[in-house]
């Protein structure tokens, strides 16, 4: 990979896998200010936030369960 690029569109060109980890990035970024937006009128702040904190926990065990069973096979037959 080429790790020497002036702008942002140097390593979207080089894989789509780069596009997605980077916009992935932004979009988690921004998952409790749109639950805080949108239960803003509806409920207490304390509930959007417990409800991004109960995404992200949901979403880490699923990685950690995928790194520690299948991704570990995958790593091993490199």
């Amino acid at each position: 990979p080429n790790l020497t690029w002036v702008n942002e569109t140097s390593p979207v060109k080089q894989d789509f896998h780069v596009l997605i980890t980077i916009f992935g990035g932004m979009i988690t970024a921004l998952l409790p200010v749109a639950c805080s937006a949108a239960l803003m009128n509806a409920a207490d702040i304390r509930i959007a936030l417990l409800l991004s904190a109960a995404i992200y926990t949901a979403a880490f065990a699923l990685l950690y369960k995928w790194i520690t069973g299948k991704g570990a096979r995958i790593f091993e037959e490199l």
